[in-house]
């Protein structure tokens, strides 16, 4: 053989590898943006089941890179998700008030003003439940409120992640 040949066998044989190489790459780079489901999403970020009767009546989300922001859903239910809330608690709870209240603020900041038709009304009866994750000094950098509203079979979820 030649050196013109080995040349040339070595840049396919490279031509190949840089193929293979960049076609793995795009592929991770899909996996990665693929679009989730809510129900995987919180499962993944916070390992919560969530009810798959809902209808998803609106969402919005201020997360960007590195996944910092806010996230709001609000869902209509067919029926009280009886399982799903039984370790939620009953009755107000000032903290997540006022952390909701800062995460609904946030999103006017970003001028992605959340409608009024499913801003949350506290003086309605709810149930809550909160999980919180990456604790420091007695704060979580990330959290989600889930509130229920059952005169309204709704769920509101509230994220903050940091």
């Amino acid at each position: 053989m030649n050196t013109k040949t080995k040349i040339t066998i070595g840049f396919i044989g490279l031509s190949v590898l840089l193929c293979v190489f960049v076609s793995c790459l795009l592929f991770a780079t899909a996996c990665m943006f693929k679009s989730k489901t809510t129900a995987e999403i919180m499962y993944s970020r916070w390992g919560i089941t969530i009810p798959d009767d809902m209808e998803l009546l609106y969402h919005n989300s201020t997360i960007g890179w590195p996944s910092d922001g806010e996230e709001c859903h609000v869902y209509k239910l067919k029926k009280e998700p009886t399982e799903f809330l039984e370790d939620f608690t009953t009755g107000r709870n000032e903290k997540a008030e006022e952390d909701i209240n800062r995460i609904i603020e946030s999103f006017k900041s970003a001028k992605q003003e959340i409608p009024a038709t499913y801003l949350i009304d506290f003086e309605s009866e709810y149930r809550w439940k909160f999980v919180g994750k990456n604790e420091h000094d007695g704060r979580f950098a990330d959290y989600i409120y889930i509130l229920y509203f059952p005169n309204l079979l709704q769920l509101s979820f509230f994220e903050y992640l940091m």
